[in-house]
């Protein structure tokens, strides 16, 4: 039995890779997707509700809980690639803090949505360790192969890309992009 053990173990990491691989396909594929090229106007409750859907079984097993409070009603004009590229960065970079940090918290993201001034702001957050504290200036983290990231020797681990595409999208529709150190700041 205690080989089955074993063996068993290693299935259910296998499966668990497998998952990931195939969510990693599925966004990948979803990039081709025409009606992501398109520009349309998104529901953000309704958007913010399918990601955390995909989602759900990788929140759910990392104990990460994912709330959204946004009208139903308030819609973008953009194209859901950019939308994609955004909060999918935000979301694994979340997952990987998680993991990463040794503080033990309640793992929350939450994504906040209004209309303020007649422009859509969208605030995501999360109870991660947040940015290091050693950066003098926090902005650093948008230019590109800029990685905080590092494996259990320090060595860099992260493509430096992530934040600086970030970056690009929101410089592309004008936005004005902002980091928190916490969401009373907005």
């Amino acid at each position: 039995k205690s080989h089955c053990h074993g063996s068993c173990h290693m299935m259910k990491e296998m499966k668990k890779e497998d998952r990931n691989i195939a969510m990693w396909l599925g966004f990948s594929l979803g990039f081709a997707r025409k009606d992501k090229r398109r520009r349309t106007k998104i529901l953000l409750q309704q958007y913010f509700e399918s990601l955390r859907s995909s989602w759900l079984e990788t929140l759910t097993d990392r104990g990460i809980k994912f709330t959204i409070n946004c009208p139903s009603d308030l819609k973008m004009r953009a194209f859901e690639i950019d939308f994609d590229s955004i909060f999918l960065n935000l979301l694994v970079n979340s997952i990987e803090a998680f993991k990463a940090s040794k503080e033990q918290v309640q793992r929350k993201v939450h994504v906040e949505c209004f209309n303020k001034d007649n422009q859509v702001v969208i605030i995501y957050t999360d109870t991660g360790p947040g940015i290091p504290s050693h950066l003098v200036r926090p902005e650093v983290i948008f230019e590109p192969m800029y990685t905080t990231k590092r494996d259990s020797v320090g060595q860099e681990v992260g493509t430096g890309l992530g934040m600086w595409i970030i970056k690009v999208i929101a410089d592309e529709y004008q936005a004005n992009l902002k980091l928190l150190t916490n969401a009373s700041q907005a």
